[in-house]
């Protein structure tokens, strides 16, 4: 038997038996490289949704840009709760005030997401001069209502995400920073709980299914979820690995499930069941493989995700995500005129509105011009701005 055979997957194991009673000084480590291996996965998944066309059937096989983008969600929840929780350290042990560490968060948040965003909406604006329609409500992140309200309108749609994410860092410090330690994981709980509620009542009252997704507090259940991993990790550290090895168990079977029924003839009947409940399901798994990776995953698998180019590609993955909605409508108004005369022809893609596909073969080109996008703006733009971050600590 070869003894070098590396193990597809090892899940670590951070605490023993010897172990329960210093787990309180356990401290989170500041950089998790295999975050951005999944990240790196999370948007390609993004790609495959958006530029292969419907009828593609890998495009088919699973609702990639749906699961990927809850993936974000997952990892944005996890992240962010515990940045806001150290703030509240800091302001416990008396280095901080609540306002200083508000401050601190808002501003490194601003400064990570929004000039990537706003260079993003200025520039589509000139590209496309049709698109500065609504910008204000784009610039004040409020797309996911406009697009809620205006269920045909397409252009930038995959924003809708961002203002989600927006919008649960404004609630979120809120709740992180002034209530009571004991009350914490319930209310985010409770928050999981209420987007399923929600989402039903719409489908009760007949709103469209993309409608009952996209408005804030309809879709806070896995960023909630990974909140609730960051919680356990800072209060319940004892408990972290078994709740994982819960969830892993049954995440991974609920959420294999949910596909399968994806595949049936009965699709159409078992649609509100799959929208109140999806959600929580892929937040379960999903909390899982977060919980996991932010550990470290040995094995294969766990080398894939450290391998360079998926962390580089995580890294940049945000740049990747804002600016690819509008590279095949880019390539075939601006760069194939100018590339026509030493190209095969080749037709625009027609294909239904909110979709932004195009012929298979066009794939890798999309992917290597948003690439090359996010690659200039991680080096010139987002890099030297993130250096700004460190004066708010």
């Amino acid at each position: 038997m070869n003894k070098s055979f590396t193990p597809l997957l090892k899940f670590p194991q951070f605490v023993t038996n010897d172990e329960q009673n210093t787990v309180v000084n356990y401290k989170p480590r500041q950089y998790m490289p295999q975050l951005d291996g999944l990240r790196a996965l999370a948007i390609f998944a993004v790609f495959i949704e958006h530029y292969l066309e419907p009828s593609n059937p890998i495009r088919t096989f699973l609702p990639w840009g749906w699961l990927g983008v809850r993936v974000f969600f997952v990892l944005s929840g996890f992240l962010i709760t515990g940045i806001l929780l150290k703030s509240r350290q800091e302001y416990e042990a008396g280095n901080i005030s609540y306002w200083q560490g508000l401050k601190n968060f808002f501003m490194r948040r601003f400064l990570r997401l929004s000039p990537v965003y706003f260079i993003y909406l200025i520039t589509s604006i000139f590209i496309f001069p049709g698109k500065g329609k609504y910008l204000w409500v784009f610039i004040l992140y409020g797309q996911n209502w406009l697009f809620a309200l205006e269920p045909t309108m397409v252009s930038r749609a995959h924003l809708w995400s961002l203002a989600v994410e927006a919008q649960f860092y404004l609630i979120m410090p809120l709740i992180l920073m002034f209530l009571p330690v004991r009350s914490l994981l319930p209310i985010t709980i409770g928050l999981v709980m209420t987007s399923p509620i929600l989402r039903g009542i719409g489908i009760v009252y007949h709103l469209p299914i993309l409608q009952a997704y996209q408005l804030p507090f309809n879709n806070f259940d896995t960023l909630a979820m990974g909140a609730i991993l960051a919680l356990l990790h800072q209060y319940h550290f004892e408990i972290v690995q078994k709740f994982l090895k819960v969830a892993l168990c049954v995440g991974i079977p609920l959420l294999s499930g949910c596909f399968i029924l994806l595949h049936f003839p009965l699709q159409a009947e078992v649609q509100p069941i799959l929208v109140l409940f999806m959600d929580v399901v892929v937040g379960i798994a999903g909390v899982a493989i977060v919980g996991y990776t932010a550990q470290g995953i040995k094995g294969l698998l766990g080398e894939i995700l450290h391998h360079p180019w998926l962390v580089y590609s995580g890294q940049i993955s945000y740049g990747l995500y804002v600016y690819h909605g509008d590279i095949p409508e880019v390539f075939f108004n601006h760069l194939l005129p100018l590339l026509s005369p030493i190209l095969p022809p080749i037709t625009p893609p027609i294909v239904p509105p909110g979709y932004i596909a195009g012929p298979w073969f066009m794939f890798p080109v999309y992917v290597a011009i948003a690439y090359a996008i996010a690659a200039f703006s991680w080096q010139f733009i987002e890099q030297p701005i993130h250096r700004l971050k460190y004066r708010f600590r």
